[in-house]
């Protein structure tokens, strides 16, 4: 789909903002070689996960972790800095090419402790089993309803039966009221992005689009998604029936007034 197409799908007040840039916007996925660049500086001025991810890791005897959507390792390299061996696995080329260039510039103890696969979270097949699986960031929704019950049976096939699968999930806070907002983040650059939110009631996804605040009066990159909405009590059955039981959950800090996060603190269940 090309920028054009991408910009008329763009809904409520964020597709307001974006044609008003006229041929200045570059409209592109957010994972995408353009979009990428965006997703990592949001990313980058998002601590939420990595102390609670510590925390617990610290507090068990595993040192071997798989993480699915690992993305440009915004989790990744905090937690190959504290001492663990990370498996960091995406299906972005261009998200993986970043954590790459983070990797290069870091010490080779470091670079020894991260393994990089570009695959499918939902179908792939690697020569281990981990003490720890880890989706953060709420990447689940980026899964349909089938590609969810794949990524459950690839995460089985790879835990250790003692091992804990650590999820973070979304607690959507949703009514019949349409949901067209936005909100700015500060990035370490200093560079300002504002992020629209827009949801239908009824609707299977949400859409996501990030625009630059300042530009220099040149192209202006926008990148946008649409992650998909479940109910939380659907989801945890989904997990139930993959054969997870959920030993403890810890709150993360709320993302908007409509959407939180919790992280899941999975075992496997014993047949």
């Amino acid at each position: 789909m090309n920028s054009n197409s991408l910009t008329l799908t763009i809904p409520g007040k964020g597709g307001e903002h974006v044609r008003e840039l006229g041929e200045r916007a570059l409209v592109c996925d957010l994972y995408g070689p353009e979009g990428s660049i965006l997703y990592e500086e949001i990313s980058a001025a998002d601590s939420s996960e990595i102390r609670e991810l510590l925390t617990l890791f610290r507090g068990y005897s595993g040192e071997r972790y798989l993480e699915l959507g690992a993305g440009s390792g915004r989790l990744t390299m905090p937690l190959v800095a504290a001492g663990f061996t990370v498996t960091a696995l995406d299906l972005s080329a261009h998200m993986l090419g970043i954590l790459k260039s983070k990797l290069e510039k870091a010490p080779r103890t470091i670079q020894e402790r991260c393994r990089v696969v570009e695959a499918d979270m939902a179908n792939f097949q690697l020569d281990e089993r981990f003490d720890g699986v880890v989706l953060g960031s709420t990447s689940v929704t980026l899964l349909d309803d089938e590609g969810r019950k794949r990524m459950l049976r690839q995460v089985e096939a790879h835990l250790d039966c003692e091992g804990v699968f650590v999820l973070t999930a979304p607690l959507f806070e949703l009514s019949d009221k349409l949901i067209d907002q936005s909100h700015r983040v500060l990035c370490k650059s200093g560079r300002e992005l504002e992020v629209f939110e827009h949801y239908v009631p009824g609707n299977e996804y949400r859409q996501t689009t990030v625009v630059p605040v300042d530009s220099d009066g040149g192209i202006v990159v926008v990148g946008t998604s649409r992650p998909r909405v479940f109910a939380f009590d659907a989801f945890i059955r989904e997990v139930e029936e993959a054969g997870f039981a959920v030993k403890s959950t810890v709150p993360l800090p709320k993302v908007s007034d409509w959407m939180e996060e919790v992280m899941l603190i999975l075992r496997g269940v014993t047949p």
